[in-house]
């Protein structure tokens, strides 16, 4: 869930706090109606001066991103996660935020590319099962305990193409 109080800037910057806070997402004519007086609108509805955004909770958005945006993308970003697993929109997140990509439809057309690796608390965990399903006969052999799969995660995570999301599941972005 993303919130974000909304405040009239021209009334801001005259020492006058004009706003409210706001669960996306949110149309557009509601917000500019509650944050700009009907002689600011235009006849369709369109305020004539600017808005600002001076808070916002969100335990998933992060904060370049709110800020960086227009309503209309943190409304469309707000239903577009709201339509995700959990896991796939915290993927998103941290695809938009790494900045492999620009758009928000882009980290999610990525989600495509992604594996999953559930489970896996480090990338140790990842190389091991990783390797386990390309070279099966490598684990019936005592070579198999003298190999760190620790640092094979390490070497792993500098191809940059894995994401650790806070739930402990660890993502590869093909």
């Amino acid at each position: 869930m993303v919130k974000i109080y909304v405040a009239n800037l021209a009334k801001y910057n005259e020492g006058v706090l004009k706003g409210a806070w706001f669960t996306l997402p949110t149309p557009l004519e509601e917000i500019y109606q509650k944050v700009f007086d009907e002689d600011e609108l235009d006849e369709n509805g369109n305020p004539y001066g600017d808005y600002v955004i001076l808070d916002y909770e969100s335990p998933r958005i992060p904060q370049s991103i709110l800020k960086n945006s227009s309503l209309s993308e943190l409304n469309e970003i707000a239903e577009k996660l709201s339509q995700l697993e959990d896991d796939q929109a915290d993927a998103v997140l941290k695809i938009l935020e790494r900045g492999t990509v620009k758009t928000l439809q882009e980290a999610i057309k990525k989600l495509e590319d992604c594996v999953f690796h559930y489970g896996c608390k480090n990338m140790g965990d990842v190389a091991y099962y990783l390797y386990k399903e390309i070279y099966p006969e490598l684990f019936s052999s005592p070579l198999e305990n003298y190999i760190n799969w620790d640092e094979v995660g390490e070497d792993m995570q500098c191809n940059g193409i894995f994401i650790e999301l806070d739930n402990g599941t660890i993502v590869e972005v093909l």
